[in-house]
């Protein structure tokens, strides 16, 4: 009997069809996109701009992941009387997971700095200061219970050890954004699972566990040209829009329950 998915397959086999479903009519920010971008890199003193393209460099249906499992035996014998001998068994399995579509892209975005670089460094001495009110009220807008807490300090004395010179750093004002400078292109690896039905918590449960598979099948570096790498794949939800929901649940609802997850959901028709 054909199923959801096989028709969600048979409409992705349309490259229009996975350039809307990545970058939906409705999207002119690419909200989408960046979510999916997001969701992998971490950018750090970066601020995506604008992203001005998408490029679908491979497309799969069906992919296995196969998470690993490991069984152990242990086997042991009296030979003879005055030995021991003790032996482990591992015998490796696997459960496999699938994802209903892989995409292979290139995001390319322009990007802004956050942050300017380091300008000046400001030294003070602090051997003035004698008690910890004067040293609070001269610095107000530190958390005084947390900044002794941190420090393991319980007196001046002991703060004066542990933070001899107050230090101040000064950076540059961060530079205008400017949208004619080159942009960088990111390497991204979207899964997606294909849903039949509106059970959030199925749907939400199968995507976390077929993506900690993922994870553990897929090791990833933890930095890539500067950028953070939180994990090797983005992660979307696909459910037809005539699903039906729980009561009072509408698909903006549905979109910010997995968002906070770290996976992008979407109601798309099946034709």
């Amino acid at each position: 009997m054909p199923t959801f998915a096989d028709a969600f397959m048979t409409k992705y086999l349309d490259p229009a069809e996975v350039d809307l479903l990545l970058v939906p009519a409705a999207d002119p920010a690419w909200d989408r996109v960046r979510s999916l971008l997001e969701a992998v890199y971490e950018l750090r003193h970066l601020d995506i701009e604008q992203v001005s393209g998408v490029e679908v460099l491979g497309r799969e249906f069906q992919v296995p992941v196969r998470e690993p499992l490991e069984a152990r035996a242990t086997w042991e014998s009296i030979v003879p009387a005055s030995e021991r001998g003790i032996a482990t068994l591992a015998s490796p399995r696997h459960r496999t997971w699938w994802v209903g579509m892989e995409l292979d892209t290139r995001v390319e975005v322009k990007l802004s700095l956050n942050a300017g670089a380091l300008e000046s460094i400001l030294s003070e001495d602090l051997s003035g200061i004698t008690n910890l009110q004067d040293f609070a009220a001269r610095f107000d807008f530190i958390d005084m219970p947390a900044f002794l807490r941190q420090t393991g300090a319980s007196t001046m004395a002991e703060l004066r050890t542990k933070l001899p010179r107050r230090l101040e750093l000064g950076f540059e004002q961060t530079p205008p954004f400017d949208p004619d400078a080159p942009g960088r292109s990111f390497r991204l690896s979207v899964c997606v699972l294909f849903r039949e039905d509106g059970d959030l918590a199925e749907a939400l449960r199968q995507a976390k566990a077929a993506r900690a598979a993922v994870e553990a099948a897929r090791p990833h570096a933890s930095e890539h040209d500067g950028a953070g790498i939180r994990t090797s794949s983005a992660w979307m939800v696909v459910l037809p829009d005539d699903a039906e929901l729980p009561a009072g649940v509408d698909a903006a609802d549905v979109q910010g329950l997995f968002a906070a997850e770290g996976i992008v959901a979407t109601l798309e028709a099946t034709s």
